[in-house]
């Protein structure tokens, strides 16, 4: 059955696999609509993913030759110069279609819209070209949840496994995990959100 031919993508309900399989085979991620400023989502996700081990390359035509997190920043895809593994895209649900088709134009392998963009138009567009697409998820908060950082802060993360998956070098970090979730408001479903509120109750000495 196709990933998305479904209401699941409406309930983040992809399978594992396939979440788990981009994250792993991504190596370079274009974030369109990066932020300069540290307090914003983007800015946020980039950072993190940085420090996970990704290549990121900014792409925001408001800063274009300027520096976000020590990467040059581009205005558009195509004038990157090699073409990234995914692109994430944090816009307005209606203002992502020219940058899908961009995406497709250059051929990425995956294009991820964040959580909270829903684009169906988009997703045919991607799933016409034979492209790997997700929308409505969080790319950081997919990533901790696979590689276990969200199971080491106490919260149900949904993945069952009799070790600790890591899908690059990870290091425990409570603190900012909660503070990040909370701060993006990007919380993958009710019952988490409210696993986290619970868990801060818990162990409010931490914030």
């Amino acid at each position: 059955m196709d990933e998305l031919d479904n209401m699941s993508i409406y309930l983040n309900d992809y399978d594992d696999d396939f979440i788990r399989t981009i994250l792993r085979e991504t190596q370079t991620i274009a974030i369109v609509g990066l932020s300069n400023n540290e307090n914003r989502p983007s800015f946020f996700a980039a950072s993190y993913l940085k420090k996970k081990g990704y290549k990121i390359i900014p792409v925001n035509p408001k800063l274009n030759g300027e520096k976000i997190l020590g990467e040059k920043v581009y205005s558009k895809l195509s004038e990157i110069g090699f073409v990234p593994d995914l692109v994430d895209i944090f816009l307005k649900s209606e203002n992502v279609i020219p940058i899908v088709e961009e995406a497709i134009s250059v051929s990425t392998k995956t294009i991820w819209l964040q959580i909270g963009v829903i684009n169906t138009i988009a997703y045919k567009l991607a799933k016409k070209a034979k492209i790997k697409f997700v929308m409505n998820k969080c790319t950081k908060i997919e990533f901790a949840r696979f590689s276990g950082e969200l199971g080491w802060t106490g919260i149900n993360s949904k993945v069952i496994s009799n070790k600790r998956t890591l899908l690059k070098n990870e290091k425990k970090n409570i603190k900012v995990l909660l503070l990040v979730l909370f701060i993006q408001g990007l919380i993958l479903n009710k019952q988490l959100e409210l696993e986290i509120l619970l868990f801060i109750r818990r162990h409010h000495t931490y914030l």
